[in-house]
């Protein structure tokens, strides 16, 4: 009964990665970051990046119009961050995708029916019953976590914080029942991401 709402800012996490290449380094703590090419992106200059690149990689104006061409586009788009580091630019173009999506399917049938193409069977029994619940926001950051983001980086500890970053996504796109006193308030597992960062 007493507990609070929290979340954990993605700024936040991009600083303790920063700070975690201090510590692992006899260095200063810029020369450690030097050091390693370790800069965290200030948010504002991720998503204008982010929002340039989306916008000419899809080459259509963005509304309703051409919602089935875009949400195709969408699911067929791989972005790949070489250096991801703390997961800046991975979850800067999680939002601008997002962004588009709600604007051009907000309702989620076009995203619906492409990711329902999948050949896996329980991702898409799972698709399906987080949509018919109304989780629509949660369906469509799955499908492009699932399908369109990748990165890379040397240090490993910087892929953790990538991945915990798109699970904290995930996970406040569910809804929490504390009435079902089921395993997990009936929030579903989080997906394995091993292979995409």
């Amino acid at each position: 009964p007493d507990e609070e709402v929290i979340a954990v800012d993605p700024e936040m996490l991009g600083r303790i990665f920063e700070n975690l290449l201090a510590i692992q380094s006899d260095d200063t703590k810029e020369a450690a970051r030097k050091n390693a090419g370790a800069f965290y992106t200030p948010r504002p200059i991720v998503s204008y990046m982010c929002r340039s690149v989306l916008h000419r990689h899809l080459g259509v104006e963005i509304n309703k119009a051409n919602s089935k061409t875009i949400v195709q586009k969408l699911m067929d788009t791989k972005v790949l961050d070489p250096a991801c580091g703390s997961g800046a630019f991975p979850m800067g173009m999680l939002e601008e995708m997002m962004n588009i999506l709600d604007q051009v399917d907000p309702n989620g049938t076009n995203w619906v029916a492409q990711v329902m193409k999948s050949e896996d069977a329980d991702f898409r029994s799972h698709v399906s019953e987080m949509f018919e619940a109304g989780q629509v926001r949660y369906v469509k950051k799955l499908g492009l976590i699932r399908n369109c983001l990748y990165g890379i980086d040397l240090l490993g500890y910087a892929v953790e914080i990538t991945k915990l970053r798109c699970w904290l996504s995930l996970i406040i796109e569910q809804e929490i029942d504390l009435q079902i006193h089921s395993e997990n308030y009936g929030l579903k597992p989080l997906p394995n991401l091993d292979f995409r960062f």
